[in-house]
């Protein structure tokens, strides 16, 4: 991808499921700086899984540790939190307003000696930049809060009511999941962005839904894309 990792100023991880943090180690290595700061929430550490047809839990890895990540640090924060020359906002913990996203309902967090359900997966954050005469663009990891629910915080938080673009995972697959595509994508065409990109947790489905209704904003994304604001 012609990408120098070691221009890497800071991360930010967008919550703590593994097939999030699962790189970072081997990222770590390769930028070879120390104190690098990584944006984390509290709730990443937490032991988790996901619960299967049967009732029982998939567990899932252990978020890596402190002495894990050295030289690199930890930089714990629920709140919004802004990088780059003040540039890049991360969210912080996405309040949850809509009555269709519902979060996670399959997760458990391993608490008091068992597991118990988690749905809210509160660390998930999402970053935003105000891109000058366009708008808000919003990247997304997951949107366990919701694509919806983050992009009305985005609004939020900035005070910038028209939105440019929506990037990332819209957690929208799976049978779970599927009922809120729908009014998902109702809502995403009242927010009128110029480019959405639903990627990662969209699913098939979801993708296609938004393709629908809204074809001339949709990209479809693939490893290696380029997005230019």
């Amino acid at each position: 991808m012609g990408l120098n990792l070691e221009e890497v100023e800071c991360m930010v991880l967008s919550h703590g499921h593994y097939d999030h943090f699962g790189g970072l180690l081997r990222v770590l290595k390769t930028i070879k700086k120390k104190n690098l700061p990584i944006i984390v929430h509290e709730d990443m550490v937490k032991i988790r899984g996901a619960v299967n047809p049967g009732g029982t839990v998939r567990k899932y890895s252990k978020f890596p540790t402190e002495e894990q990540i050295a030289p690199a640090k930890y930089l714990r924060t629920k709140q919004p939190y802004l990088l780059a020359d003040d540039s890049i906002l991360v969210t912080g913990e996405i309040p949850r307003k809509t009555d269709f996203e519902k979060g996670f309902p399959r997760q458990r967090v391993f608490s008091d000696g068992k597991w118990q359900p988690d749905p809210w997966v509160w660390d998930d954050r999402a970053i935003i930049i105000n891109v000058k005469r366009k708008g808000l663009v919003i990247v997304s990891g997951c949107a366990h809060a919701g694509i919806v629910n983050t992009t009305l915080s985005a609004q939020q938080i900035t005070a910038v009511t028209k939105v440019h673009a929506i990037i990332g995972g819209f957690h929208s697959a799976g049978k779970d999941c599927e009922p809120r595509i729908s009014p998902t994508v109702e809502a995403l065409r009242k927010l009128r962005p110029q480019i959405v990109v639903p990627s990662h947790s969209t699913g098939w489905r979801g993708k296609y839904a938004i393709f629908e209704a809204m074809p001339r904003a949709f990209v479809w994304n693939s490893v290696g894309n380029l997005y230019r604001f």
